[in-house]
């Protein structure tokens, strides 16, 4: 994998973008990998200050989402980029999840974090 190809999705200039999982209110959810290529799961969150006053429950539960997931064990890393705040995460997969991966990859290598 070569990240810093021309076009590519860098994001926490190490992490490139593999797949757009899920987007939710305020909260985007992607397949990253890193320069070794071991995927993570990285949560993109909009700054809570940004989202409006009439979504206080909104608020607090994104509150309490980035503190959970800061502290797991599966925590690796964290970085603001374009105005968000990333939350990168490793993620364990069964054998299942690994060929499903792989074929929506096109066969690159998958490793989890270790």
């Amino acid at each position: 994998m070569t990240p810093r190809q021309a076009g590519s999705n860098l994001v926490g200039e190490k992490y490139e973008i593999k797949s757009h999982k899920i987007s939710d209110d305020y909260l985007d959810v992607y397949v990253v990998a890193d320069e070794r290529g071991t995927y993570f799961e990285a949560q993109a969150f909009t700054p809570v200050a940004e989202m409006p006053r009439e979504l206080e429950g909104l608020r607090q539960a994104r509150r309490r989402r980035m503190r959970r997931i800061c502290g797991s064990p599966n925590f690796a890393d964290e970085f603001e980029h374009d105005g968000r705040r990333f939350l990168v995460s490793r993620v364990q997969r069964n054998a299942k999840e690994r060929i499903l991966l792989m074929d929506s990859f096109a066969g690159e290598i998958l490793t989890d974090a270790d």
